[in-house]
């Protein structure tokens, strides 16, 4: 019960990390590109949701916003990244809308929820093990246990990209978007140029507290 969500707070501080350093040494990677391939590559395997889910993302936030007239451009400046973020509170109406893609997404979270939990028992067995040639057996715990860190994190994107799809077919909503949308409704006079639409969103999404 404390294990799985010490796991997760490590691992986003140690990806916000990584990839806060690869900020600061981007010019200098792009000079010499030593770098930016790994730093690329940890950025996309530890993404929340794969990139062709990203694009099921914003075409699903996009279909939202035009039911009340918001154009393609006025859309862009929806935070998807904090949408992403919040896309497991639609597990519950998955469950009700898509039984057994829900069925799917449960399973790659116990997934997710078994490795994160297991790790730590497992290198603390490691080193107080009272057996011969241990540092051997340590090592042996730690390329396995990196395995098993790896498959959560695939994993925690594929249950991701699940939500993402689902969303996209229109099973469950994105409550943010969906909030917009009813805020523009109640607006005595709609916006009538692309400045006024952003300002729009971004009144609701100040409202809301959504200040980043």
């Amino acid at each position: 019960g404390t294990l799985s969500p010490l796991m997760r707070a490590i691992g986003r501080m140690s990806r916000s990390l990584i990839l806060r350093r690869s900020r600061e040494v981007d010019g200098w990677t792009r000079r010499k590109g030593i770098l930016a391939k790994p730093f690329r590559f940890i950025d996309e395997q530890s993404a929340p949701v794969s990139t062709s889910a990203r694009s099921l993302v914003i075409d699903a936030i996009t279909r939202t916003l035009a039911q009340v007239g918001v154009p393609g451009s006025a859309a862009l400046i929806f935070p998807v990244d904090y949408a992403i973020s919040n896309l497991h509170f639609g597990a519950p109406q998955l469950s009700q809308a898509a039984p057994s893609q829900y069925q799917e997404y449960d399973r790659a979270r116990s997934e997710v929820e078994f490795r994160l939990a297991v790790v730590p028992p497992l290198v603390a067995l490691t080193i107080v093990a009272p057996v011969a040639w241990r540092i051997w057996l340590i090592m042996a715990t730690l390329g396995g246990c990196s395995v098993l860190l790896a498959q959560a994190v695939k994993q925690v994107q594929l249950s991701n990209d699940l939500l993402a799809n689902a969303a996209f077919l229109d099973f469950i909503t994105i409550p943010l978007a969906q909030a917009v949308v009813d805020y523009i409704k109640d607006l005595q006079q709609r916006p009538s140029s692309e400045g006024a639409w952003v300002g729009a969103i971004i009144a609701d999404l100040y409202q809301r507290a959504n200040f980043e």
